[in-house]
């Protein structure tokens, strides 16, 4: 009675298979038909060794290694035939006791083998041996560990190294053995001493072996010893030893050297001493006891006991104490071109009848003080040269028809007072001691042409905004130092800065108004307007300038691979994993920005509506309310995550300053005001106007019924905002009407993108 028909059959008092212990031939076939539970859509029970299922097979338990004991977790595995009695099988679920059925060697009935961290025996613990002191050494007794790892407190397994002391962790043979403590540590018989090799009661860090087990025998020290010994073959060096000034021994260990003092590194020294870094006196600055002293002055190295006197220069440079000046016999602070020396008093040649090589040669008559090249000759008809020229004044030597004492320059007849002056040569030709420049506004080193100059202040052509003729001329902005000839050009920035009449520019080979940000071309003129070119304003980031598929501006197309709007994601990822494929998705860098996402105060357009951090309260873009009446002016711009008292979300207001002014107001008649901000202003109807009820006049035919919006007059159609509100968007019921909505609002979203 199971619904599964078996193999013999019936005569049934009825026509049909129904009645008890009846089947049609409909019916599945039971492969035994004596027992209910046993069908093809029986469940097979695990090692009982019956087919329920009627497939031919049994499910066993897993005996994986064979060993006689089931896997402890119940494994199953289906058998071949009906039985469970093939390798790998088992019948008893009674028998699951195996702790590991990959290993015939792990079973209850194994024997437990010491220290390999293995449980054979199955009885969840492990025999170890004993590290009583934890220090990862073992002992040679055992214990049973709670667990199947010989790695808890007091355990060890057997690849665990022996310990000659299992009651002391610092006491074993992987231990450093401790210099001088009397205890042998890393278990070798031995005890290591300190090094105190010359004895004088400083010991080095050096260890050596002992004979005994004290640290008292020569050349050992103990550990309580003090330590530094830097030089343990002398016994006159140690840290408690007086340190000697620049014999370069370092007899204190510090590390360092007291020396001498040659700070101009000239080899001289004076008796001053400086700290070494080091144990020699050999460094910048440094000098030792053998360097020979007497510098006078030594933060200069030409000044020493062994350098060479140079005459005039007023400083003794061979530091003793005296110096050879120049003589100047007439005291006129010139000398003569061959002068004589003088042996000065003190140091510098400031004194009476001496000069210094500072002072200028060329006096013709060191005996006169009249005679010098400083001194002047104003007198055409004096004889005598003063100036020391080679010429008196009255003559004229060049033969320019000036005197000398009328002149700059009595040897070049092209210098005199009635010569013109030659731009930018560097020659004061008419005396006048200034100089014609070329003009270089911006001192680049270029001149903007050939015939533009300055006035100079002196003789030469060096000054701010002045050109020598030399300089090369082609400066196409002489205010700007930045364009020359020889500038480098910056890429789109629609200037010439090498003055060749082109422009280098960006490259739009698409011409989709996007520029790459790498490629170049060379224009034509200075400006990067023609076609395929762009300016460095322009924007950027085209990631293929060959098609205009491809820019920041394009969109990319959900299930195309293609990257359109070059952000770096292809429109069919979810690169972001927020649930949007980047072609849906105004960020798909981002998971916080998705278009349905809750805007919060991130500066991100969380919500993917164009605006970013809008009032976090409604979401809403949010109006500043001046005067306080409920509306606020849309032309005062948007306010958004900053604090919002004092804000509103209507901004239908068409006077902000007035609070009895907002659509909600009363017209008062007569007031010349549009009170309540529909467009009118409550004043008596006259020709062409309405009154503020809509009804048209009498006199204005082209006005419509007085219901409504107005569209046929323009003093209606022109009012608020040029007619573009909700009431024209709603009366107009048409999508031009929406259009004007839409392209309102655009306007305002540009002024509070814009700030």
């Amino acid at each position: 009675g199971d619904g599964y028909r078996g193999t013999r059959t019936v005569t049934s008092a009825d026509v049909d298979c129904g009645d008890a212990g009846e089947a049609p031939s409909s019916a599945p076939a039971d492969c035994d038909d004596s027992d209910a539970a046993v069908n093809a859509g029986a469940t097979e029970t695990a090692g009982d060794e019956i087919d329920q299922d009627c497939d031919g097979t049994e499910v066993c338990y897993a005996d994986g290694d064979g060993d006689g004991y089931l896997d402890t977790s119940g494994d199953t595995t289906t058998s071949a035939d009906t039985d469970c009695s093939d390798a790998g099988e088992g019948s008893d679920s009674s028998a699951t006791t195996d702790c590991d059925d990959s290993d015939a060697a792990v079973s209850p009935g194994a024997r437990e083998t010491t220290g390999d961290e293995v449980d054979q025996d199955c009885d969840g613990a492990e025999v170890c041996y004993v590290d009583a002191d934890g220090d990862g050494y073992r002992g040679t007794r055992t214990v049973t560990s709670a667990d199947v790892d010989c790695g808890d407190a007091g355990e060890a397994p057997s690849s665990a190294p022996a310990d000659c002391d299992d009651s002391d962790a610092a006491v074993n043979a992987g231990a450093a053995e401790v210099v001088g403590d009397g205890l042998d540590s890393d278990c070798d018989g031995m005890e290591a001493c300190y090094a105190d090799a010359d004895n004088d009661g400083y010991r080095t860090t050096a260890s050596v072996a002992s004979a005994d087990g004290d640290c008292t025998d020569a050349g050992e020290a103990e550990d309580s010893d003090p330590v530094g010994d830097c030089d343990d073959a002398d016994a006159s060096v140690s840290p408690g030893a007086t340190e000697g000034t620049g014999d370069e021994v370092d007899q204190d260990c510090d590390g360092a050297e007291v020396c001498y003092v040659d700070a101009d590194g000239d080899g001289y020294r004076t008796t001053g001493t400086t700290s070494s870094t080091d144990s020699d006196c050999d460094d910048s600055g440094e000098a030792s006891a053998g360097d020979p002293g007497g510098d006078c002055d030594d933060d200069d190295a030409e000044v020493n006991p062994g350098a060479e006197e140079t005459t005039g220069d007023a400083v003794d440079a061979d530091c003793d104490g005296a110096e050879t000046c120049f003589l100047d016999e007439d005291d006129d602070g010139y000398l003569a071109d061959e002068p004589g020396t003088v042996e000065s008093s003190d140091t510098d040649c400031d004194d009476t009848n001496e000069g210094s090589t500072g002072d200028a040669g060329g006096d013709c008559d060191d005996t006169d003080a009249a005679y010098s090249p400083g001194a002047s000759e104003t007198d055409c008809a004096d004889p005598n040269d003063y100036n020391c020229d080679g010429a008196v004044g009255y003559d004229d030597n060049d033969g320019d028809g000036y005197a000398a004492c009328e002149e700059c320059d009595d040897a070049d007849a092209a210098v005199n007072p009635g010569a013109a002056e030659t731009a930018g040569d560097g020659i004061d030709q008419d005396c006048n001691g200034e100089e014609t420049c070329y003009v270089d506004e911006d001192d680049d080193g270029y001149r903007p042409d050939t015939s533009s100059t300055v006035n100079g202040t002196d003789s030469d052509c060096l000054d701010s905004g002045e050109g020598e003729g030399s300089d090369p001329v082609g400066d196409c902005d002489d205010a700007d130092a930045s364009v020359s000839p020889g500038a480098a050009e910056v890429v789109g920035d629609e200037i010439d800065q090498d003055c060749d009449g082109k422009e280098v520019c960006y490259t739009d080979g698409d011409l989709d108004e996007y520029r790459s940000d790498t490629d170049t071309v060379t224009s034509s003129d200075e400006d990067c307007d023609d076609v395929a070119e762009a300016a460095e304003s322009d924007p950027g980031a085209d990631c293929n300038d060959n098609s205009s598929a491809y820019n920041p501006g394009a969109s990319d197309v959900c299930g195309d691979p293609s990257d359109y709007n070059c952000d770096g994601y292809v429109g069919s990822d979810d690169n972001d994993g927020d649930g949007h494929v980047a072609c849906d998705d105004c960020d798909d860098g981002s998971s916080a920005a998705y278009p349905g996402a809750d805007e919060v105060c991130d500066e991100v357009d969380n919500d993917c509506d164009g605006y970013t951090d809008e009032n976090p309260v409604d979401g809403h873009s949010i109006y500043i309310d001046s005067d306080g009446d409920g509306y606020g002016d849309p032309s005062n711009g948007f306010v958004s995550c900053e604090d919002i008292r004092g804000f509103v979300d209507n901004g239908d207001d068409c006077d902000d300053g007035r609070e009895h002014v907002n659509p909600a107001a009363e017209e008062v008649e007569g007031d010349g005001i549009d009170n309540d901000c529909d467009g009118y202003d409550g004043s008596p109807p006259d020709t062409g106007d309405t009154d503020d009820s809509g009804e048209p006049s009498d006199t204005d035919p082209d006005l419509d019924t007085g219901t409504g919006l107005d569209t046929n007059d323009a003093d209606r159609v022109g009012g608020l905002y040029g007619g573009l509100s909700c009431n024209a968007g709603a009366a107009a019921g048409s999508g031009a009407g929406l259009a004007a909505v839409a392209s309102a609002l655009a306007m305002l979203r540009r002024r509070r993108e814009a700030g």
